[in-house]
């Protein structure tokens, strides 16, 4: 498998803690997985029109303050992605899941090891260099 997808993950971060999903069974790629959610970079779409429109179709929800954390390589057996992570801030609306099992908040320091990869793992690290 040699092409690469863009996709884009939203490292929702309120009140110290940030919002994972649990994939719903039927997904194609990482069926049940605990992860940061995101989504694929559409034809024509920059990694941040991405990013708030997937808040928009996955959470119904929009950030006041959105900033680049990093783009990481995932190599997948089902397809391989480049991911750009973004720190969302200030969330408006209420967030309803449109396409997870379920959403909840974790504490990023005490409880990283729920995420069931290490990319999200090291996309977190980079959030709390670019906050601290």
């Amino acid at each position: 498998m040699e092409k690469w997808v863009e996709g884009i993950a939203f490292i929702i971060f309120d009140k110290g803690k940030i919002l994972v999903e649990k994939r719903k069974m039927t997904k194609k790629v990482d069926p049940g997985k605990m992860i940061i959610p995101g989504g694929h970079v559409e034809e024509g779409e920059t990694p941040l029109e991405a990013c708030i429109r997937e808040l928009q179709e996955e959470l119904e929800i929009n950030c006041e303050k959105i900033e680049f954390v990093a783009r990481l390589p995932y190599a997948h057996p089902v397809e391989n992605q480049n991911i750009s992570y973004f720190l969302c801030q200030g969330i408006k609306g209420k967030i309803n899941a449109q396409e997870a099992e379920k959403v909840f908040w974790i504490n990023p320091k005490t409880e990283i090891d729920k995420l069931d990869f290490d990319i999200d793992r090291e996309a977190l690290k980079k959030m709390f260099e670019i906050i601290s």
